[in-house]
């Protein structure tokens, strides 16, 4: 059934405190008291007041929820996680959700049919974050009212989906029928040109063609129905309209419907009654050729069926929008409780069967969920706060700032040294407890930005230096690919030529205007291993920096399918003074033995090594000048060089299944590259000079700067006057250290 509810419903106490003396024998709604005049604060249930407080500090457990419900968390649970669960410790708990109090309910009756006592209760809307698909829910014991904790804190800003509203119709229907509604939807394809909404689609379809799809139904009642179809069209002609399809429903056509234009459109149609049948159905969707349009493709994102149905529960609950009417409802395992949930944030217990049927009267446009003994829902897990350490603690300070995952920050402590060794004074934090302390428990990359600018207002010494650790990718919510490797989240960006993709640089950004304020890198690892690996290199690099004291060594790679690519080599290279030896390595388009000629080249040891042209994923150049495989060649060379990747794409690190470039020459051991500047996106060259001509001018202008503060000062440079300029600025990342040195004084 759809999980969206429309919000409409505030508390009624009085109803709630007669309901509870019913389901919940022995137990109160709320440790307030109140007259039926009074309307109570919403999320008010399971309030304390100051007598309640436990003599120590407030204790918390984070509950992770995948689905819409109410959930019960049993006495067994709340010990585990370390909650007291006698009867007025319980009473002490509050709920939260996104800082945000939400109803807490307590069970009480011994007999069994209805919840279990020490049990508690709550209801849980799907989780809306675009990178979590669990939702997050504190319970939180012993707190003062209005006492402030982590629990109680709101993201600044949080990237979310859309919740879809439930389907309604302006037909009648048959008594002992509601319109219940099935979502069909597979997110099977990644779609970064979707500008609104989330990019993951069903499947694609170019006209002529024909898809169907499979539909099951049950306990279905006599009447008609209604489907809504939402679509993502990626192509659009001189025609108007430029799309056309034909919608069917057991080979019955429903709606013939044409329109223009990319991006969105919903399809909606009544579904005649008698059409829909009991089990297997088929949804029919004809995309037809037009006359004039030469290509014509249409994405399925989801369909939505409401259809008329029997009031009869199903896993021992029913959902149901009211009609105002009578409803007998049967079937349930013992008493159900009826729940209003028009406003999900708000829901209330309005009633309760005396056994397993009954009658009620819902008020028209009222979400209700009914549920029966066996139809509570449990929670996907609990997980203790991470409170240590505390961010907000009095006296923190830090230059240097690491963030991840503890089992990739363990082999990042030799790095942290050698930078404490030469005065930063430096701090490496778990993400866990930055999400927790600043994002409401949600794995969201505003949570480190949020964090970021408190530490930018509040420590001294104010971070100079952030430095990520851990992979991330544009599947967080593993619709294909595992959760698991989304290790340390991206901002996920709109841009001009590639749509989605990601970007560091909004971490950066901790004041009011749009320029990056910090240095920032990633070592975009899921493994210990891979960090070790770059953090022995990352050394090696800065010990042998005196020994570049001489003339450093530049290489420039141009690929030969544009001569504009060989130009802006060469201007690159005489950016640089005389003393820097430089060599331009220009192979023509489509020569044989390249790739071989490059891989030679890049042993002979350059402190830098810029390619330009054009580049995807895992390569340089449409002729493979340069690729992931290549790079296992690269050992023995006499100085790992850092890579300017002018190009595009070979820095998207968040693909879930493929290895980027920029992430294959960072984990090569003994080889490869110290560090890499690459793009996460597709930008113009001209665009792109704005980036790298004022960082080697930074880098002239200090030569004991580190690489991180060259690439801050240049994006502060880059105009923001057009969007290809401000992708540029935002998707090219430093993959590697901030602070790592790349030349020193003497040069």
């Amino acid at each position: 059934m759809s999980s969206s509810f429309r919000s409409s419903c505030r508390y009624s106490l009085v109803a709630a405190f007669s309901i509870l003396a019913i389901l919940f024998s022995g137990c109160s709604l709320s440790r307030q008291t109140s007259s039926s005049s009074e309307i109570p604060n919403p999320g008010s249930t399971g309030g304390i007041s100051s007598s309640d407080v436990p003599p120590d500090s407030p204790r918390a457990v984070k509950i992770f929820t995948s689905q819409a419900g109410i959930y019960e968390v049993s006495r067994a649970d709340l010990e585990k996680a370390g909650l007291e669960t006698q009867e007025k410790s319980l009473q002490t708990l509050v709920l939260f959700n996104r800082g945000q109090q939400v109803p807490l309910w307590f069970g009480g009756d011994a007999s069994g049919e209805v919840p279990t006592p020490g049990s508690v209760y709550f209801y849980a809307l799907p989780s809306l974050s675009r990178f979590a698909s669990e939702n997050v829910y504190w319970l939180v014991q012993g707190a003062s009212p209005g006492a402030d904790g982590p629990w109680s804190v709101r993201p600044t800003q949080v990237e979310t989906l859309s919740p879809r509203e439930p389907l309604t119709t302006t037909e009648i229907l048959a008594p002992g029928a509601y319109l219940a509604t099935t979502l069909l939807e597979q997110n099977q394809l990644y779609t970064p040109q979707v500008e609104q909404g989330d990019p993951w689609l069903w499947l694609s379809m170019a006209a002529p063609n024909t898809q169907s799809v499979d539909l099951t139904l049950k306990d279905l009642a006599p009447g008609s129905g209604v489907i809504l179809v939402a679509l993502w069209a990626r192509t659009e002609a001189p025609a108007d309209p430029d799309h056309h399809l034909i919608l069917s429903v057991n080979s019955q056509a429903i709606a013939d419907r044409s329109w223009d234009g990319k991006g969105r459109y919903q399809l909606d149609a009544s579904i005649p009654t008698g059409l829909l049948k009991e089990g297997g159905n088929n949804i029919g969707l004809q995309l037809v050729s037009i006359d004039g349009v030469p290509a014509d493709i249409v994405l399925l994102d989801w369909i939505e069926v409401g259809y008329p149905h029997k009031f009869t529960p199903q896993d021992d609950r029913l959902v149901f929008t009211g009609t105002g009417d009578n409803y007998s409802l049967t079937g349930f395992s013992g008493k159900a409780g009826i729940f209003d949930v028009s406003d999900g944030k708000h829901p209330t217990l309005v009633s309760v069967l005396g056994g397993k049927d009954g009658a009620f009267e819902g008020l028209k446009g009222h979400r209700y969920l009914v549920v029966g003994p066996k139809g509570y829902l449990h929670p996907d897990h609990l997980s203790a706060v991470v409170s240590s350490p505390d961010l907000r603690a009095a006296g923190l300070g830090a230059d240097y700032v690491a963030i991840g995952p503890s089992d990739l920050l363990q082999p990042l402590q030799p790095l942290l040294d050698f930078h404490q060794q030469n005065g930063l004074k430096v701090i490496s934090v778990p993400v866990d407890a930055v999400y927790d302390q600043f994002g409401s428990g949600f794995p969201e990359p505003q949570a480190i930005r949020d964090f970021m600018k408190y530490a930018a207002r509040d420590w001294k010494p104010a971070p100079h230096y952030l430095l990520l650790v851990g992979d991330a990718t544009y599947d967080p919510r593993g619709y294909q690919s595992s959760a698991e490797l989304n290790r340390l989240p991206a901002f996920l960006i709109s841009t001009v030529y590639g749509g989605e993709t990601a970007s560091d640089v909004d971490f950066s950004q901790l004041d009011d205007d749009s320029k990056p304020d910090i240095a920032i890198g990633r070592i975009p690892a899921t493994r210990p291993e891979q960090v070790s690996v770059l953090v022995q290199k990352i050394l090696d690099f800065e010990s042998s920096a005196q020994q570049r004291s001489g003339s450093p060594h530049l290489l420039a790679v141009a690929d030969g399918q544009d001569p504009n690519f060989q130009a802006d080599a060469q201007k690159f290279l005489d950016l640089f003074p005389s003393k820097y030896q430089t060599e331009l390595l220009a192979p023509f388009a489509g020569a044989s033995g390249t790739d071989q000629q490059i891989i030679d080249r890049l042993k002979q040891g350059d402190l830098l090594v810029a390619y330009f042209g054009h580049g995807s994923l895992n390569m340089w150049g449409k002729d493979r000048l340069f690729t992931t495989q290549d790079v296992a060649e690269l050992t023995g060379m006499q100085q790992l060089p850092v890579f300017f990747n002018l190009t595009c794409l070979t820095g998207l690190f968040t693909h879930p299944q493929i290895e980027s470039l920029a992430e294959t020459l960072l984990w090569q051991a003994g080889g490869g590259a110290a560090a890499v500047l690459a793009p996460t996106s597709l930008t113009l060259p001209t665009d792109q000079s704005f980036l790298y001509k004022p960082m080697v001018q930074a880098m002239l202008d200090d030569p004991s700067g580190s690489l991180g503060d060259f690439l801050l000062s240049a994006r502060r440079q880059v105009p923001m006057d057009a969007p290809g300029r401000r992708d540029v600025m935002e998707t090219f990342l430093l993959f590697g250290d901030p602070a790592m040195q790349l030349l020193t004084a003497g040069n």
